[in-house]
C-alpha cells in the first residue's frame, strides 16, 4: 500500500474552505426564522445553508377597553411568530352606543320607533317616538247611537254617543193612533224619531217585515218580560180590540208604519183571548194580520150583532170571521179563507149557527184549526176556484146536509146578476164582465135562511179594494152594510150556470177566440176613498206663494199655493178640503207620495200616492202640514208642501 502525504490533503482542504468561504460572501441569502422563545429566534439561509442567531425585532400596539374586555397592550417579533401581551385595568362599565337611527316615523295613527347599537358587543336599544295628536273635523252623524269625526291628516275615525236633547212630540198619540217624538242631538245635530203611545211608552222606530213580504211594521206594544202592553187598542174608526194574554205567553201589537195605525196582533207563545167590540152596530173590523207563531193559539170572540172580523194575513191565506145573531139569538159565523195562487184563487167558506161566539184559532205546526163552539152547527159551505187567465170559475155549493138542494148561487158585476144556478153539486162557467174594469162576486143563498157574499174580484183575481163580508138573511140583505140592491131583472131571466159535458166544453163556457180580454186595472188600497174631484183645479197663475210661515185659512176661502223651489206643484183649498196637483213640469221630479197631518181637536194621518190627490179634513179646525215625497230616476228627497192653520 502506498502511503498519503499529509501536506496534500491539507493543502485539498485549504483550497476548499477558501472556495466555500469565497462563494459566502457572494450568496444573496434567504433567511428562514425560528421562534425559539423570549431570547430571540434564529436563522437559516435556504441557499447557502448560513445559520445564525438573533434577538427579536418586536413592534406594539394597543386595544382600548371595551363593554367586552379591558385595555390590552400586544407585542410581536415582525420576523418570527414570537408575541405576547397584557391588559390594563378594567372593561367600560357602558356601551359605546352610536347615533340613533328612525326606523318607523310617528304619525297620529301609531307612535314611532328609533334605535341605536352597540359596535362592540351589536346589541340594538330602541326608544318609542311619541304619536301625534289627531287634527278632527266637525261631528257628524253616524248611526242611531253614535255621531262620528275624522282626522285631516289620517282619515282615522272616532266615535262619541249622541247627547240627545229631551225630545219633542211632533206627533200627539190617540187610543187609536201612534205619535211621534224627536230628539236632537246636542253634539252633531242628528235627529231620531221615536214612536210614542198615548199611555206614555216609547219605542225605536224601527220596521219589521213581519209577514215576510217587504210590509214594514213598528212594535207598538208587547207582552213579555218587560211586561209593557195595553190590554186593548183602538182603529182609527174607534173600533176596539181586548187582548188578554194566557200566563206565560207572549204577544206583541204592531202598527202600521206609513199610518201609524195599530193593524196587526202576533201571539209569538203561548195563548190569548181576543175579544172584537165594533164601536157600531153592523160594523167590521180589519185587521192588516192576525198571526199566531207555531203552536200559540187564539180564543177570539165578536160582540156584536154584524161585528166582522177581517184578517188580511193568518199564514199567508186571507180569512174573514164574521158573526151575526138571528131573530133566535143564536150566533151565525163565518169561516172564509181566500188563497191566492199564482194562476189561481181559491175559496173556501164554512156557516155555522151556535149560542156562543168563541172561536178558537191553533197553529198546529204550520196547519191552522178553527174550532168553533160544541153545540155549532154547519149551515152550509161553498168553495170555488178561478182561474185568472182563462176566466173560469168552478163552485161547489153545499147545504147542512151535505148536498146542493135548494142552494142557489149568483155571480153579480156590480148589482146585476150575470150568471145563476141552483140545485147543482159542481157548476162551471167563464166570467164576462162588461165593463173591462169591472169587478165581480160571488153570491150564495141556503136553505137555513141565510146568504155569503165573497169579496170583489176584478178580472185577474186582483182585489177590488176592502172587501166586504156579508152574513145575513135575506130581507137584511138590501138594507145592511151599504150592499148593492138586488137588480130589478129576475133571476129566471139570467143565464143559467152551464156545465160542460165530460170531455168536451159547451158553446156558452168557451171563451172566443177572436175576442182579446182586456188587462185589468188593479185599484190600489189607499187610507182614504177615491176623491171626487172638483170642476175646476186652480192654475199656477192663480196660485200664491208659500213662505214659511203658517197659512191662515177661512172655511170659505178657495186658494192655490205654489213652492218657490217647485212652483209646478200646486196645493188647493176649497172647503175643508186640499187636493195636490201639478200644471206643468217640475224639474224632472214626480210626486211618489203626499202625507197630510191634522193637528188640533182632531188628529188625522191621511197619505195618497198619486195625483191629484184629494184630502178631507175635520171640520174641527187646527193646524194642517203637507208634506211630498219627490223622486227622480235614483234621487228622493221630503218638501214641505205648507203648513196651514183655520178656524172652524
Amino acid at each position: 500500500m502506498k502511503r498519503i502525504h499529509i501536506p496534500y490533503i491539507l493543502m485539498i482542504l485549504f483550497l476548499m474552505l477558501t472556495a466555500v468561504s469565497a462563494l459566502s460572501e457572494d450568496c444573496e441569502h434567504a433567511w428562514s426564522y425560528t421562534n425559539n422563545g423570549e431570547s430571540g429566534h434564529s436563522a437559516a439561509c435556504s441557499k447557502c445553508g448560513e445559520t445564525r442567531s438573533d434577538s427579536h425585532i418586536l413592534t406594539s400596539s394597543f386595544k382600548p377597553a371595551t363593554c367586552q374586555a379591558p385595555a390590552e397592550t400586544s407585542y410581536a417579533c415582525t420576523l418570527c411568530s414570537y408575541s405576547y401581551s397584557f391588559t390594563e385595568g378594567e372593561k367600560n362599565p357602558g356601551h359605546a352606543w352610536g347615533e340613533f337611527v328612525i326606523i318607523r316615523k310617528a304619525t297620529c295613527r301609531q307612535a314611532g320607533l328609533q334605535s341605536r347599537t352597540c359596535p362592540d358587543c351589536g346589541q340594538v336599544d330602541s326608544l318609542e317616538i311619541p304619536q301625534l295628536e289627531h287634527d278632527y273635523g266637525q261631528w257628524k252623524p253616524h248611526d242611531e247611537r253614535w255621531h262620528i269625526r275624522y282626522c285631516k291628516v289620517c282619515d282615522w275615525a272616532y266615535k262619541g254617543s249622541h247627547r240627545l236633547n229631551d225630545g219633542d212630540i211632533t206627533v200627539q198619540p190617540t187610543e187609536s193612533q201612534l205619535g211621534i217624538i224627536k230628539y236632537t242631538c246636542r253634539v252633531c245635530g242628528d235627529t231620531f224619531q221615536n214612536i210614542l203611545r198615548a199611555d206614555g211608552a216609547i219605542y225605536a222606530m224601527d220596521t219589521i217585515d213581519v209577514l215576510s213580504n217587504g210590509t214594514g211594521y213598528l212594535l207598538a206594544a208587547s207582552k213579555n218580560e218587560e211586561n209593557t202592553f195595553v190590554s186593548e187598542i183602538r182603529t182609527p174608526d174607534g173600533n176596539g180590540i181586548d187582548l188578554r194574554p194566557a200566563e206565560g205567553s207572549e204577544i206583541n201589537v204592531y202598527a202600521n208604519s206609513k199610518t201609524g195605525n195599530y193593524t196587526g196582533i202576533s201571539v209569538e207563545t203561548g195563548s190569548a183571548n181576543i175579544d172584537v167590540l165594533p164601536k157600531e152596530d153592523h160594523g167590521t173590523l180589519s185587521l192588516e194580520f192576525l198571526l199566531l207563531k207555531k203552536s200559540a193559539s187564539a180564543s177570539l170572540r165578536i160582540f156584536n150583532a154584524a161585528g166582522a172580523i177581517d184578517i188580511a194575513n193568518l199564514n199567508g191565506p186571507r180569512v174573514i170571521i164574521a158573526q151575526q145573531k138571528n131573530e133566535e139569538s143564536q150566533i151565525i159565523t163565518l169561516l172564509m179563507r181566500v188563497t191566492e195562487k199564482r194562476d189561481s184563487i181559491e175559496c173556501e167558506a164554512q156557516i155555522h149557527k151556535s149560542s156562543a161566539s168563541s172561536i178558537t184559532i191553533t197553529n198546529n205546526n204550520g196547519e191552522y184549526d178553527f174550532t168553533l163552539p160544541e153545540n155549532a152547527e154547519k149551515l152550509g159551505t161553498l168553495n170555488f176556484k178561478y182561474q185568472r187567465k182563462t176566466g173560469k170559475i168552478s163552485v161547489t155549493p153545499r147545504n147542512h146536509e151535505n148536498s146542493a138542494l135548494n142552494v142557489a148561487i149568483h155571480i153579480l158585476e156590480g148589482s146585476e146578476i150575470i150568471r145563476s144556478a141552483g140545485n147543482v153539486k159542481t157548476a162551471e162557467t167563464y166570467i164576462q164582465l162588461s165593463d173591462e174594469n169591472g169587478a165581480w162576486r160571488l153570491r150564495a143563498t141556503y136553505p137555513a135562511g141565510c146568504t155569503l157574499e165573497t169579496p170583489l174580484f176584478y178580472r185577474d183575481g186582483a182585489y177590488a179594494g176592502k172587501p166586504i163580508r156579508f152574513i145575513m138573511d135575506e130581507s137584511a140583505l138590501n138594507n145592511l152594510m151599504n150592499v148593492d140592491p138586488m137588480s130589478a131583472r129576475a133571476e129566471e131571466d139570467a143565464p143559467e150556470l152551464s156545465m160542460p159535458e165530460a170531455g168536451k166544453e159547451s158553446e156558452s163556457a168557451k171563451a172566443p177566440e177572436t175576442a182579446k180580454t182586456p188587462e185589468p186595472v188593479k185599484a190600489e188600497a189607499t187610507p182614504t176613498p177615491a176623491p171626487t174631484l172638483p170642476p175646476v183645479l186652480l192654475s199656477s197663475e192663480e196660485a200664491e206663494i208659500l213662505t214659511e210661515e203658517t197659512v191662515v185659512l177661512n172655511p170659505s176661502d178657495i186658494k192655490a199655493f205654489f213652492t218657490s223651489e217647485h212652483p209646478a206643484i200646486l196645493v188647493q183649498y176649497d172647503a175643508n178640503r186640499f187636493i195636490v196637483h201639478q200644471s206643468g213640469d217640475a224639474d224632472g221630479w214626480d210626486i211618489s207620495s203626499i202625507t197630510l197631518t191634522q193637528k188640533g181637536t182632531a188628529f188625522k194621518i191621511l197619505n195618497a200616492y198619486a195625483l191629484p190627490a184629494q184630502f178631507e179634513i175635520s171640520s174641527e179646525g187646527g193646524t194642517i202640514a203637507i208634506r211630498a215625497q219627490l223622486k227622480n230616476g235614483t234621487k228622493t228627497k221630503d218638501i214641505s208642501l205648507g203648513t196651514y192653520s183655520f178656524q172652524p
